[in-house]
Parts: C-alpha cells; structure tokens; sequence
C-alpha cells in the first residue's frame, strides 16, 4: 500500500512448498524436505494490475525452485504455476527476474 507517498505493508503472502515437475530430481539442499518438494525464493516480482486491487496479480520467479507463479497480489491464491525447469536436477535454471507487458497479457 501507500501512505503519504510512501509504501506501507499490509500483510504477508506465503508461497508454499513448490512440487517437482514430472521427471524432476530435487537437488540435496536439506534432509528436511520431502523428496518431492523445494523451497521457493522470491527473486523477481511483477505487479499485473486487474480491473480492481481485489484482482490485482503479482508474477513471481522462485529462484530456488525453478518456477515462476501468478499469485492475486490480495489473497496470496496461486492463479497458475508456470514450470521453467530446464535440467533434470532442480534447482537448475534459477530464475532470478521477471518483466511483465504493459498490458498483463505476457510475462
């Protein structure tokens, strides 16, 4: 949010735990996880502003879990979860930056 020209928080969006894709190998960054599972990092976010705040979305590249997401910016509900793995072995392709067009269409 803003305040006086200035950004405010207003509250915490959890990514979760993200799910291999098919014929995926999670790299042993810990024994804590299942085997299944990485660990999201939030690297590069891009804001998709909708026709309300309410339907706003936010693009998201996850570092560590070679994905990227499409989360609304107010509920934190995953939209779509694009897989941008490129190496059998994941975390592989690390995507660290993401641009979206003026319009929202592409990303």
């Amino acid at each position: 949010g803003f305040d006086s020209g200035k950004l405010t928080p207003q509250g915490f969006l959890k990514i979760p735990l993200q799910q291999l894709g098919p014929g995926k190998t999670a790299a042993p960054l810990t024994k804590k996880l299942p085997p299944d599972k990485l660990i999201p990092y939030p690297a590069g976010l891009a804001l998709i502003p909708g026709k309300s705040p309410e339907q706003d979305l936010l693009l998201i590249a996850d570092n560590l879990s070679d994905d990227a997401l499409l989360m609304n910016a107010t509920t934190g509900a995953i939209a779509y979860r694009f897989d941008l793995a490129t190496e059998k072995i994941v975390p592989g392709s690390y995507p660290y930056g993401v641009a979206a067009s003026r319009d929202g269409k592409r990303g």
